[in-house]
C-alpha cells in the first residue's frame, strides 16, 4: 500500500544541491531534516514541548497537505505564548507577557521586537477569514525562532 502523493506545490522548491552543484527537488526527508535542526531542551515543560512536537510533525505533514505549514507556524506561536505564561507565572495577554519578559531581562530587546511581530502574525491567523498558505521560507523562520526562544527560556 502506498501513501498519498506529495502536494504538487513542492515541485516548485529546491531541496538542496547535488554533488555537481545542480539543484535537486525538495523531498519529505528534507522537511524532516529541517525540523531536526530546531533546538529543543530537556528542561522544556511537557505542555509546550508537546506543542512544538506537533508543530514539527505538521511541517512534515505539509509534504502531503501543504497548508499544514500555516498550522505548524500557529502551533509554534501558541507554544511560545504558553512558555512565557509558565515562565512568568502569569495569565496576562501576550503583549504584556512580552513586555514583562523584556523588562525582567528574560529576553533581549531584539527578541521582544521579533515576538511582537510574531504576536501580530498569531493575531492575524486567529482572526483569519480564509485558509492561508505559507511557503517553507515563510514558515521555517517562525518555527525556528519559536524553538530557539523556548530553548532560551528553558535551557538545559
Amino acid at each position: 500500500m502506498t501513501g498519498p502523493p506529495p502536494d504538487k506545490r513542492w515541485a516548485l522548491f529546491v531541496g538542496g544541491f547535488d554533488a555537481a552543484g545542480r539543484p535537486r527537488p525538495m523531498s519529505h526527508t528534507d522537511l524532516v531534516r529541517l525540523t531536526e535542526k530546531w533546538p529543543t531542551t530537556t528542561a522544556t515543560p511537557p505542555g509546550f514541548a508537546d506543542l512544538l512536537s506537533t508543530a514539527r510533525a505538521l511541517v512534515t505533514l505539509a509534504w502531503f497537505h501543504y497548508e499544514s505549514l500555516v498550522v505548524a507556524g500557529m502551533w509554534s506561536l501558541l507554544a511560545v505564548e504558553a512558555a512565557l505564561r509558565v515562565r512568568l507565572g502569569s495569565e496576562q495577554r501576550l503583549v504584556k507577557l512580552i513586555d514583562r519578559a523584556q523588562r525582567e531581562g528574560l529576553i533581549t530587546d531584539q527578541w521582544a521586537t521579533r515576538l511582537h511581530a510574531a504576536r501580530q502574525v498569531r493575531n492575524d491567523l486567529a482572526h483569519a477569514r480564509q485558509q492561508d498558505a505559507w511557503t517553507i521560507g515563510m514558515a521555517a523562520p517562525i518555527l525556528a525562532a519559536a524553538h530557539e526562544l523556548i530553548a532560551v527560556l528553558y535551557p538545559d
